[in-house]
């Protein structure tokens, strides 16, 4: 379907969310390379990292469930 809401469509989404991941990935990599002094500190540039591409992702499975492309 050109729409994709089909199975083909997911297609897409798939490939989004894994960018997203390996990005998820590369920024607490990045975290821990950084060696950040404290539990604290870890945890709060953990979180400023990964809460943007949580975001982003969930906004991408609402948009495939209400039928809005995600491709222009």
């Amino acid at each position: 379907m050109a729409d994709g809401s089909g199975p083909a469509g997911r297609g897409p989404l798939r490939l989004a969310l894994a960018v997203l991941l390996a990005s998820v990935c590369v920024s607490l990599f990045f975290v821990v390379r950084l060696q950040p002094t404290s539990a604290g500190a870890f945890a709060i540039l953990a979180v400023w990292l990964t809460v943007p591409h949580g975001a982003m992702a969930a906004l991408l499975s609402a948009l495939q469930r209400w039928g809005k492309p995600l491709l222009p």
